[in-house]
């Protein structure tokens, strides 16, 4: 069945290039921009196909109906006078071609803020209406685990059968924030349509920086629960260059390097427990728990008990210097708001109020040189401030 255009103002699917008869893709791929995205990960991915394999957007998702624009406002660029928009948030749906010639569906786009119920719905006749028989999502997310190593997946679906045997995990339930992969899962395990969600875990302490080896590890993990022929060869070029670039910065850093370290340890106990193949799977991941008290040990351990007293010492500074800015902004909150309440003394003694980008500004009353050149009046010590005028 060709896909039947939505033209009503109620659908939030709206058909850009319906699928010609004669093609049937069986796979549909998502991923989503966001807070599951660590280390830009699903980005990056989405990037590969979108720059090495044919494609064409079928669809997309009106973005004004389900995206809140205040909390993740859009970026634009000020030249002069010249405003121009860098990147408006999308959702779409592409059609796709793998190296292999197959078809395919890939979902991608910024993470839905509203109307996950609707949109899970439409998604999912969507598919029917294509002839999709399975679904993999992709995200990233961080962990305890070095950068040193093969970077592990963990796979997840509301359908503990369309999780292939191998890649199962067997770890104690546990509650996470859900996000709207996740929720779609949920969504699609419950219409009985086949879904398979892979999780990228990427080091905590490189969660802000791009990783190719994330990406290309997802990838793959699509191509292990699918037929399909995925390109990785750019993205694994790219993990070489970023993993020396990461060696260098902590050669220099000896709290990350030591952190590395036990992240290294606790990957090498656990890599007997997994298939030799399957060395991405993740398994046995220890809890935010577990993990604080493993770092306290291993910190407290003769060989670092200066690191964590320096690392103790640092949390005290911070900590001093939040309580004394507080106590700044409160005094100067109550100075502004009662002018007449501190003598002279005490209102000179106090430091300047910083500029906020909606406090007027106002000529000092006396200038100095310095003064009349920032606010273009004469200072006290020109001329034409010693004519008493």
């Amino acid at each position: 069945m060709v896909i039947e255009e939505r033209k009503t103002g109620m659908s939030l699917i709206r058909v850009d290039q319906p699928l010609s008869a004669d093609v049937r893709p069986n796979v549909m791929v998502f991923a989503f921009e966001g807070a599951y995205d660590c280390g830009w990960a699903t980005q990056l991915a989405a990037q590969q196909l979108h720059s090495t394999l044919q494609h064409y957007d079928c669809a997309h998702v009106d973005t004004d109906d389900v995206v809140d624009y205040r909390s993740r406002r859009p970026s634009l660029t000020l030249d002069g006078s010249l405003i121009t928009m860098e990147k408006e948030p999308t959702i779409e749906i592409r059609h796709m071609v793998d190296d292999n010639g197959q078809d395919f569906l890939f979902l991608t786009g910024l993470e839905p803020d509203f109307r996950w119920k609707q949109l899970c719905r439409e998604i999912i006749d969507f598919l029917r209406d294509c002839g999709v028989k399975t679904v993999v999502g992709i995200s990233a997310l961080p962990a305890p685990v070095p950068h040193t190593r093969a970077t592990r997946i963990r796979a997840h679906s509301g359908r503990v059968n369309d999780v292939p045997e191998k890649l199962r995990s067997h770890r104690p339930p546990t509650q996470i924030s859900a996000s709207f992969g996740s929720f779609l899962e949920a969504a699609l395990a419950d219409e009985d349509v086949a879904c398979v969600g892979l999780t990228a875990l990427v080091p905590a302490y490189l969660h802000v920086e791009q990783n190719p080896q994330a990406a290309s590890a997802l990838l793959r993990g699509v191509m292990s629960v699918t037929d399909l022929a995925l390109p990785v060869g750019d993205l694994e070029a790219s993990s070489i260059t970023a993993r020396a670039a990461v060696d260098a910065q902590i050669a220099n850093n000896p709290q990350v390097a030591a952190l590395v370290t036990m992240f290294e340890k606790h990957d090498d106990d656990t890599e007997g427990e997994q298939s030799p193949k399957m060395s991405w799977l993740v398994q046995d991941v220890p809890t935010a728990d577990e993990i604080g008290e493993r770092l306290e040990a291993f910190l407290s351990s003769a060989d670092h008990t200066d690191l964590l007293a320096s690392i103790r010492e640092q949390q005290s500074q911070v900590d001093e210097e939040h309580r004394q800015n507080a106590d700044w902004d409160m005094d100067e909150l109550l100075a502004m708001m009662n002018p007449g309440s501190a003598d002279s003394a005490d209102r000179a003694a106090m430091p300047p109020a910083p500029k906020s980008p909606n406090q007027p500004l106002t000529p000092p009353q006396s200038t100095t040189p310095d003064d009349a050149r920032e606010w273009g009046l004469p200072g006290d010590g020109d001329a034409a401030g010693s004519t008493g005028q």
